[in-house]
């Protein structure tokens, strides 16, 4: 294993926290991948561009049954659904800490709240997802998971340790472990 020299450089706030929102989509599609495998993750969701919002249902309704790719509400909210874990919020949380080499990241409580109090377009994706039979399960719980995730209170600090070891061809620099298969 290389001999890396670890420098950090850092300016404003970094370890301040804040909530990943769609980053989490990253996450939770390693998770799916590592849980449930490449072939039933990408069976029901793209790998396309949708030149839509992150939101939007149009392409569901009008192009194909199948969100475009795991990036975009639909498709994320689908790859949750593929993270075969009794606990799929535990397994992600584990990955999270993992990949960012830090134990004490946790889910923002009210962030999380307000996600599902104010989540009514998500909640429509997820019905029309089950009643294309997209996925299985019940909508409300995997839209809650989703939820959480999205929830999850990082700093720019953790998320700098996820990027070195995307780059690094998911084995983290520090430890030497293979954290991400390719």
């Amino acid at each position: 294993m290389p001999n890396y020299e670890k420098k950090i450089y850092h300016a404003g706030d970094w370890l301040v926290p804040f909530t990943m929102q769609s980053i989490s989509k990253t996450f939770s599609l390693i998770a799916a991948l590592q849980t449930a495998g490449y072939q039933k993750v990408f069976s029901k969701v793209g790998m396309e561009p949708t030149g839509d919002g992150f939101d939007s249902i149009v392409k569901l309704e009008t192009k194909q049954l199948i969100p475009f790719n795991p990036m975009i509400n639909a498709g994320a909210i689908f790859t949750v659904s593929c993270i075969d874990s009794k606990d799929p919020v535990q397994q992600f949380m584990d990955l999270v800490h993992k990949l960012c080499a830090n134990n004490e990241i946790k889910i923002n409580e009210a962030t999380y709240l307000s996600e599902k109090k104010a989540g009514m377009r998500n909640l429509s994706i997820a019905y029309l997802l089950e009643s294309d039979h997209i996925f299985e399960g019940d909508p409300e719980i995997i839209l809650d998971h989703y939820f959480k995730m999205c929830s999850v209170s990082v700093t720019t600090k953790d998320l700098a340790h996820y990027a070195w070891v995307l780059a690094n061809d998911g084995l983290d620099p520090n430890t030497g472990e293979q954290l991400i298969e390719g």
